[in-house]
């Protein structure tokens, strides 16, 4: 019996249509330690979104925990 699932099929699984996603990498210094850390988060962009209002809410978020863990 033949497969129905193509290679481009299963290229095409995982990704949502309409949309981008943009890997957001920031640097901060860990106040226990001194040294420098970085941070790598995925941000998901909708077609219609402002990449950049998404940018800094993710940005400012991820600031907003990381002065909560000190």
């Amino acid at each position: 019996m033949a497969k129905k699932q193509t290679f481009d099929s299963k290229l095409k699984k995982g990704q949502d249509a309409g949309g981008k996603a943009i890997k957001l990498v920031f640097s901060y210094q860990s106040p226990k330690t001194g040294y420098w850390r970085f941070v790598e988060r995925i941000v998901r962009v909708p077609a219609d979104g402002n990449e950049q209002q998404s940018i800094d809410a993710e940005l400012k978020s991820s600031m907003e925990y990381l002065s909560n863990q000190a």
